[in-house]
């Protein structure tokens, strides 16, 4: 998801302003996280972007941050 909303930015210039706008030239769906039930991305391009998945309910937010370019996690 990542790789993609930087392809993104690289070929528009920006963020992209909701990862539907992704598809199809960057992925052909957007995904759910990966081995997470139930759970889905969220993101909030505004300063600098924020993509975030919770990884395991009701905690364990990750969260990548476009701006620094790094991954953390909220809880």
């Amino acid at each position: 998801m990542v790789a993609a909303c930087e392809r993104f930015r690289t070929v528009e210039g920006r963020l992209p302003r909701t990862l539907a706008e992704l598809v199809p030239r960057h992925l052909d769906s957007v995904p759910s996280p990966k081995l997470m039930l139930g759970s889905r991305f969220r993101y909030w391009p505004d300063d600098g972007g924020l993509l975030m998945y919770v990884r395991l309910p009701p905690f364990g937010r990750v969260s990548y941050n476009f701006a620094t370019r790094r991954w953390s996690s909220l809880d």
